[in-house]
């Protein structure tokens, strides 16, 4: 698989999911000064509430912001060998399904498609890239109860 369409494809689906918090961010927001506030109605904690989902909103856009940031750091190197970068196929021992991860640095649990293959990002940092890092082609790896051989490392 071409790395740098990875690299491409997960630049590409933060930048969206960015536009849409930054959408979901607006509304909140005018819902917020819409929403009848306590001196209105006593017990009404509309405003309050939608105050705290705009702030839990905006942190999520700065990590996303973030996360775009970073991946034009993301090496496209090819190694035999699982490290910040790679992407490779994990085979369930038990079920014999693959999917194929990008191994990065932050902006891990995203998914998105290349050439119609789901990529899954996951971290270092994640109990997955933790058991993952440093292993080649053909080496078997647990990670929560499972047992996964990896396959395909790029």
């Amino acid at each position: 698989m071409d790395k740098s369409k990875v690299v491409s494809a997960f630049a590409q689906a933060t930048s969206q999911n960015i536009a849409n918090l930054v959408a979901s961010l607006e509304d909140t927001r005018k819902r917020t000064q819409d929403a009848p506030g306590s001196n209105t109605t006593h017990s009404d904690t509309s405003k309050f509430q939608l105050g705290n989902l705009a702030l839990s909103i905006e942190v999520q856009v700065q990590k996303a912001r973030e996360t775009l940031a970073y991946i034009s750091s993301i090496p496209v190197h090819c190694e035999q060998i699982v490290q910040v970068g790679s992407v490779f196929e994990l085979m369930d021992t038990k079920t014999e399904g693959i999917k194929i991860f990008f191994l990065v640095g932050i902006g891990g649990g995203e998914t998105f498609s290349v050439d119609g293959i789901m990529i899954i990002t996951t971290t270092f940092s994640s109990p997955l890239g933790r058991v993952c890092i440093g292993k080649k082609n053909d080496q078997e790896v647990s990670c929560n109860g499972r047992t996964y051989i990896i396959k395909n490392v790029e």
